[in-house]
């Protein structure tokens, strides 16, 4: 687990690195404008579907036609044969991208009203204009204003004419455009002029909708109109979104169940057209009141026909240019830059004109249509992979060699790079983009080269202190680079275990060489031990760490059972284990040595030598068992050690759970037992269980101590507090 701490730090280092990049981006409206940059770019332009078409209003028409530059200032008369020949040439829905709020000549604005009426789908644009409305309360006191914005019709002969009437705002949230409103909540919720299009340009399917919408909302059906002739006799298109937007949204679940049958309708298997159309109705009423636009490129990608040659009698006649298409009217320069109705988007560059506002209308148509709005991820799957991508790469960067990481996360960059380009070309997902390739990616790279060296020279520095704590010879200097003490200050707080074995006087110089070197040393190396005195005899071993730590006590125990394994065939050994905080003292400048500081060796060869009063082998103190459940142990009661230390339980460790037998087991229950009667001053009765498990299991040195106290104490009487105490030496 601490293995993994370091790699982990940098992986979470770098994920929240990644996250603050993008609040930073978030805040200053720059995400759109790399990411979304970057994407396009890398994408290039995409076909535009045939079905919309666009008529510009520009200065060469101007010329051809020997008009004012201004188009406002165009006649009338001119927009009445151009709407006549277009609904002639057969176009499904015709929009004026142009504002008509002011009368002109009375016979060319009746003229034009005419063509209006007679073509039957016609879209005018209407302005927003901002204002202030008045909050009061019940007595009429002012208590507030709130901003509005109110919607300016065209004359009223040309708005009594339109199939509908629709604004076009466009969001500006930054120098570029990439939004638009499909409804705009400050004027009422109004759907804007590429929606009123979109659904007129769809009314052929308004059946097969309304059929698919019965199926699962009957209740609602009859605020609908029954037909699409009764829709444009009636001039409802707008009425009609704004109810069927109000069912979608109060009732969310609809969309989801519409999709799913239709995904799944045999009847429209064939024609895979109006299945689209089914489907892009759905999403358009079920979406979010702005989307990103997604641009097939720049300016000219929709197909684009002067107004003068739209003009031309000869347009109409053999030609099918306009035939069932949505033909969206509007000033759209071609040749010339610095156009008053022109907007900045990411395909304005290396020379490029910007998009005039009625390009952006009928993109936007042709989003609708093609159901392909620039989708970003939710805010939770965003920032969720920016910040998972961050934590992995920082753990595999801190991990593997740097070749190895170099080359995989280049590998992996470029990976998902494709990946996100792939889903944006696709189905027009906006993964996050720059922050974790051109970010995180470099950063966890040279960050955990960094970190790496640093650990490094910090694990050296605690390798030469390791020499001079323990004064040990350079061949077991790499068997102590696993120490995790940081020695910056003159006295370090750290916690320790320390193991103590000891052996009997009948061992011979050569079997106690042989017995420490071979079975000591070996096992405690084996356990990422720590021999703090080689040179001495008998040795010990300790295991530090800054904490209390499970996995070093559980070391030391290991430990312990494997010395005491090995040594079975020799003379009896015994061994005492003891933790507790210590200390790292610096000895000063002079010598420049650091040695601990405390009671932990001195109380574990204490509880080594309790074992020789116990005729037990591994003994340790309570503190060592903390959560160490999986050992079997016996606790043999409270001592005092000498007359200066604390009271401490002791317990003898006898092997791992799951190595036990029934007889250890029930020795253990058994002793439990005789310890409690013990602690009550029962002597007899204390005495008369020792016995017994004497008697069942032979030479059972506690079970001796303890009857010999019994004997002992028997005429004794201590306070009732009295926990089982028992002074030794």
């Amino acid at each position: 687990m601490t293995r993994l701490l370091k790699p982990l730090i940098l992986g979470l280092f770098i994920g929240i690195l990644g996250l603050l990049i993008s609040l930073v981006l978030f805040r200053l409206v720059l995400k759109e404008n790399i990411d979304v940059d970057v994407l396009f770019n890398l994408r290039g332009p995409r076909q535009a579907p045939h079905d919309v078409i666009i008529v510009s209003m520009d200065k060469f028409s101007a010329s051809k036609l020997n008009l004012p530059y201004d188009p406002k200032k165009w006649p009338r008369s001119l927009h009445a044969r151009l709407t006549k020949n277009l609904s002639e040439a057969g176009a499904e829905v015709i929009a004026f991208d142009i504002m008509f709020n002011e009368s002109r000549s009375t016979e060319d604005d009746k003229d034009f009203a005419e063509e209006i009426d007679k073509a039957g789908k016609i879209v005018l644009c209407e302005s927003l204009k901002k204002g202030t409305s008045h909050l009061t309360d019940e007595r009429g006191n002012l208590i507030g204003n709130i901003g509005i914005e109110r919607l300016v019709q065209p004359i009223k002969l040309f708005a009594d004419s339109a199939a509908a009437l629709a604004p076009f705002p466009i969001p500006q949230v930054s120098t570029k455009i990439s939004q638009y409103w499909t409804f705009k909540t400050s004027a009422g919720n109004v759907p804007t002029l590429p929606l009123v299009v979109f659904k007129i340009f769809t009314l052929n399917e308004y059946d097969a909708f309304i059929q698919l919408l019965k199926k699962f909302n009957p209740s609602q059906i009859h605020k609908l109109p029954n037909n699409k002739e009764e829709i444009i006799k009636e001039r409802c298109v707008v009425e009609v979104i704004r109810i069927l937007r109000n069912i979608f949204e109060l009732e969310p679940q609809i969309a989801g169940r519409m999709l799913e049958e239709l995904h799944n309708s045999r009847l429209l298997s064939v024609d895979v057209s109006k299945k689209q159309i089914l489907k892009s109705l759905i999403s358009m009423y079920q979406g979010p009141k702005s989307q990103y636009i997604n641009f097939y490129g720049p300016k000219g990608t929709i197909t684009t026909v002067p107004y003068y040659q739209a003009l031309n009698d000869k347009a109409k006649k053999g030609s099918e240019i306009f035939k069932g298409k949505a033909v969206f009217i509007g000033s759209a320069e071609n040749f010339a830059p610095g156009q008053k109705d022109s907007f900045h988007t990411v395909f304005s560059k290396s020379g490029r004109l910007d998009i005039s506002g009625v390009e952006i209308a009928a993109t936007v148509f042709a989003n609708l249509l093609e159901d392909i709005p620039v989708r970003p991820l939710s805010f939770h799957a965003y920032f969720g992979i920016i910040f998972l991508w961050g934590v992995v790469l920082g753990i595999y960067c801190y991990l593997f060699p740097a070749v190895i990481s170099a080359v995989s996360v280049i590998g992996v960059s470029i990976l998902y790079l494709l990946i996100a380009l792939y889903q944006f070309k696709t189905n027009s997902i906006w993964y996050p983009l720059v922050v974790p390739v051109f970010c995180q990616a470099p950063t966890a790279f040279f960050g955990s080269i960094g970190y790496k060296c640093f650990n490094k020279n910090k694990e050296r520095g605690r390798i030469r202190e390791k020499i001079r704590l323990y004064d040990l010879p350079s061949e077991i200097v790499d068997d102590l680079s696993k120490s995790i003490v940081d020695i910056t200050t003159r006295i370090q707080p750290i916690y320790g275990t320390c193991l103590y074995p000891n052996t009997d006087e009948t061992m011979s110089p050569k079997e106690r060489k042989w017995f420490i070197k071979k079975v000591v040393i070996d096992s405690v190396k084996k356990h990422d031990g720590n021999i703090t005195n080689l040179k001495e005899d008998p040795v010990s071993a300790i295991w530090m760490n800054m904490h209390s730590d499970t996995d070093q006590r559980r070391q030391a125990c290991l430990t312990a059972l494997d010395i005491a394994s090995h040594a079975r065939p020799l003379p009896k050994i015994h061994i005492g284990l003891h933790s507790r905080d210590i200390k790292l003292l610096n000895n000063g400048a002079i010598a420049h040595e650091y040695y601990p500081v405390g009671k932990m060796i001195e109380t574990a060869t204490r509880i080594d030598e309790l074992n020789k009063d116990l005729g037990t082998r591994i003994l340790l103190s309570e503190k060592v068992l903390n959560q160490l459940d999986y050992l079997l142990t016996r606790e043999l009661g409270v001592f005092q050690l000498d007359e200066h230390s604390d009271p401490i339980i002791v317990h003898e460790l006898i092997c791992l759970k799951k190595n036990s037998s029934q007889e250890q087991r029930d020795l253990c229950e058994l002793f439990s037992k005789a310890l409690d009667v013990f602690r009550n001053q029962s002597w007899e009765e204390a005495k008369d269980i020792f016995e017994e498990i004497i008697e069942r299991y032979k030479e059972d040195g506690p079970s001796h101590f303890y009857k010999n106290k019994c004997e002992e104490y028997r005429n004794n009487s201590f306070e009732k507090s009295w926990n089982g105490l028992i002074p030794i030496g």
